[in-house]
């Protein structure tokens, strides 16, 4: 099958320039809501993402179409559900799998069927999510798994190709044992995968491109600075970062994108870059104490500085939303990317090698933002600690 052309993103367009609610229910607590297929939750067990996206955009299907996903789990545990999130024009999903990943797209063990209430596919309106029941698959930390899944109508997409050895083709392939089709890279119709362990923190990220992972327009997702934290941390990162938005973008689908997802303890926002020159930096201010508000009580707030954006004429609007940022008294903490990645002496420039370009931080760069996250984190946990006796 030839891919439809998705998406036609330039630079310019990159540039950081059954459906569930929000329960309020803390899963460190002890405390979490039964699965959707009405099964139950082993007492100390907990349902949390071990994979997010956001999947903002929406890619229309040729005709019934198989999508395999290669998919790097940032959580471990022995039950796995899967949510699958139709595109604008709704999804008809006739059969889905689960297995282990091999290489070059091929899996590594036997195809498991998903079931949806007992129902082998379903029916899902524009923009709907439907979540699969459980399904017995021991899985480790950053395990790859490759979910597969046959559809009609439209899927929802992310917009940065970052998931190699992902495929997609024409009919029901879904037991092809090997690579089928052609590649497709980008996130596709899996907008979360939950697995069933004891409760950890789970983080979620909201930003740009610069979250999504952008480098150089056909990336790894785990190069992108959430995964880098996610390593370190041995917790899971989701990653919500959507290309070219800017804080109003989050704002309006916080709903669908943030508080749908189960099992969040902590959020970390990094926005505000694309606002820059078309916002004056009190309004982009404004916006991120709404965010901030929105989010608060939902989970852990933490609040990232923009990075360099090597553009002269935006450098005091920028120097004014992070030093509002730093001072913010109603966040858990601050995360300081400008300091990780900025040049000694030079807030306003990217340290070398740090950057792909005037915007973007390169891998390196990514590097030392994962870096970054991590250090603050860690440093909370001692604090909450506490001295030693």
């Amino acid at each position: 099958m030839s891919p439809r052309p998705y998406l036609v993103i330039t630079l310019a367009a990159l540039c950081a320039c059954g459906s569930q609610k929000q329960s309020g229910t803390n899963p460190l607590d002890g405390g979490g809501k039964p699965p959707p297929d009405g099964g139950t939750i082993e007492p100390g067990l907990a349902f949390q993402p071990a994979f997010h996206q956001a999947l903002r955009w929406s890619e229309p299907l040729a005709g019934p179409t198989t999508v395999r996903m290669r998919i790097p789990l940032g959580r471990a545990g022995e039950r796995v559900r899967v949510t699958f999130k139709a595109g604008e024009g709704g999804m008809e999903l006739s059969r889905a799998t689960i297995a282990r990943a091999g290489a070059e797209g091929s899996l590594a063990s036997d195809p498991m069927e998903l079931r949806f209430d007992g129902r082998a596919g379903f029916s899902a309106s524009p923009r709907a999510q439907v979540t699969s029941d459980a399904v017995e698959l021991p899985v480790a930390f950053r395990e790859e798994i490759a979910v597969t899944f046959v559809a009609s109508g439209s899927v929802a997409a992310s917009a940065v190709e970052l998931f190699p050895d992902s495929y997609w083709g024409s009919g029901d392939q879904a037991d092809a044992p090997g690579a089928f089709g052609e590649p497709q890279l980008r996130a596709m119709g899996v907008s979360n995968v939950y697995v069933e362990a004891p409760p950890t923190r789970a983080f979620v990220v909201m930003g740009d491109s610069i979250t999504e992972g952008y480098v150089e327009g056909q990336d790894e997702y785990l190069e992108a600075w959430p995964a880098v934290a996610e390593a370190a941390l041995r917790l899971p990162v989701g990653n919500s970062g959507v290309s070219g938005q800017g804080v109003d973008g989050e704002l309006d689908n916080l709903e669908s994108e943030i508080f749908s997802v189960e099992g969040i303890t902590d959020c970390i926002v990094l926005l505000g870059t694309n606002d820059l020159g078309g916002t004056p930096a009190g309004r982009i201010e404004q916006t991120l104490d709404l965010l901030y508000d929105r989010l608060r009580p939902f989970c852990r707030v933490w609040a990232g500085t923009l990075p360099p954006k090597e553009m002269d004429e935006l450098d005091d609007d920028r120097a004014h939303v992070n030093a509002w940022i730093r001072g913010h008294r109603r966040v858990d903490g601050v995360i300081d990317f400008e300091a990780a990645l900025a040049e000694p002496g030079n807030v306003n420039r990217f340290r070398e090698g740090m950057a792909m370009d005037h915007v973007h931080p390169s891998v390196k760069g990514h590097a030392a933002m994962g870096k970054e996250v991590v250090r603050v984190i860690r440093a909370e946990e001692a604090a909450d600690e506490g001295p030693s006796p």
